[in-house]
């Protein structure tokens, strides 16, 4: 290493300093531009009425981010000074002799800290934000049970991975990274296959869809398109929002498509004439050939790959920053052990990681653009896609203009105009 532990040391305090300036920014220019006189052009989407209200949902938004922004920085720099990583390494160290099992404690007990910092600001913005704005159905019990799956499931899953780690870093000597990377890919691909039968209904009771219309236009459309597919399921969305949304989960013979069950009830509500349900049933086919789409044009797989690339990187870097006693003394751990070092090098590495954000955000949105065009290809229906679309953003109460810091770091979906756009530009060139 050419740089001593204190310049390290201050390294990470700038890295974690300068990536949340560059967040805080990217959000306050957000507010700054949707609060600037509403173009009247978009008033046919979103009255300005909706607008209002979705501004100022948003500055409530805000205002609770940056409070608890602002104390998680100030926790983590404070931890950072005074030695709090090595208190937890050495409370580990007392607990255990076998480094996977310290190195276990260690995670955990970061994971509870962080935790029981987050908890009261997810409450905040559950029982009182989303309530306040008629989005919250999230009983006490649900949020509690909710978690605490959460957790449980989180130690079962770090355990083997943590375990096979050390062992790998103790026993592979070089190679350890890569015999790391590749148990950890093979349980992330586990995972991905086996999501929608042993994980998603941890959270989710999922019932297919029933006999109806909307299921004979979903059959019809994926028969068409010769889409391989589980069966269509419906989730109970509404026993935690009112916010509606659907998505594919599982690799081929486990592949689901779910729809939050606010679609359907909205779809059988006794206010919905039946010419708007048969546009409704439109706007949801089209929305699940959209999504249809991500898989037929490879992105779920070119997501996965980048990945598991991203990960094997920084595998290999943390290795190598593992072996320096300058990341233990920055982070007042010693003596030095894997156990302690892999957590913390994956741990600055991420933060590093942050910059690849403009990157990644990117791809996701012209994906999206990809993806749009695949639903017009092969529904035929640019319009009830743009409906369907400007139905979720104005429900939501999402912001239709956007700063481009904030497009470029945050949105992984292009706004809802020049995705409008696009849409009637491939309409036309299908057609």
């Amino acid at each position: 290493m050419t740089f001593d532990a204190p310049t390290l040391f201050r390294f990470i305090a700038g890295l974690w300093i300068l990536v949340w300036i560059i967040e805080r920014a990217a959000e306050l220019l957000q507010y700054q531009t949707a609060a600037l006189p509403y173009p009247e052009a978009l008033s046919e989407i979103q009255s300005p009425t909706e607008h209002e209200k979705a501004l100022i949902y948003l500055g409530e938004r805000n205002r609770m981010t940056w409070l608890h922004e602002v104390l998680a920085l100030a926790t983590f720099l404070a931890f950072l000074a005074l030695g709090g990583f090595g208190w937890v390494a050495e409370y580990a160290d007392h607990l255990f002799d076998a480094g996977w099992l310290r190195g276990v404690t260690f995670i955990v007990i970061l994971s509870v800290l962080k935790g029981a910092l987050d908890l009261p600001f997810a409450w905040w913005s559950t029982f009182r934000i989303e309530e306040k704005y008629g989005f919250n159905r999230t009983t006490v019990k649900t949020f509690i049970l909710d978690r605490v799956k959460g957790a449980v499931l989180g130690v079962v899953l770090m355990l083997p991975i943590m375990a096979f780690a050390i062992w790998m870093l103790e026993t592979a000597e070089d190679r350890a990274w890569f015999y790391i990377w590749a148990g950890y890919t093979a349980l992330q691909f586990l995972l991905l296959w086996i999501a929608p039968i042993a994980i998603l209904p941890l959270f989710l009771k999922l019932t297919p869809l029933p006999a109806g219309e909307l299921k004979i236009a979903i059959d019809a459309y994926v028969k068409n398109q010769s889409f391989k597919l589980d069966g269509v399921y419906v989730c109970d969305a509404s026993t935690r929002s009112t916010k509606t949304n659907a998505f594919f989960t599982g690799f081929g013979k486990f592949r689901r498509l779910v729809l939050f069950d606010t679609m359907i009830t909205k779809l059988d509500a006794a206010e919905t004439t039946p010419e708007r349900k048969r546009e409704m049933i439109s706007e949801i086919v089209a929305i699940a050939a959209h999504e249809a789409g991500h898989f037929r044009l490879g992105h779920i797989w070119k997501g996965v790959l980048v990945s598991t690339v991203f990960t094997a990187g920084v595998l290999f870097l943390a290795q190598r920053i593992l072996e320096a006693p300058e990341l233990y003394l920055a982070f007042h751990v010693f003596p030095p052990h894997a156990a302690y070092g892999l957590p913390l090098a994956v741990l600055l590495l991420g933060k590093i990681g942050f910059f690849a954000s403009f990157a990644t955000s990117y791809f996701s949105r012209r994906n999206e653009y990809s993806a749009d065009r695949f639903s017009v290809e092969t529904y035929g229906d640019g319009e009830a896609l743009i409906r369907g679309l400007r139905y979720l953003y104005v429900e939501n109460l999402a912001i239709l203009v956007q700063h481009p810091l904030f497009t470029a770091l945050f949105a992984t979906h292009p706004p809802l105009v020049p995705r409008s756009n696009a849409i009637r530009l491939a309409e036309k060139t299908a057609s």
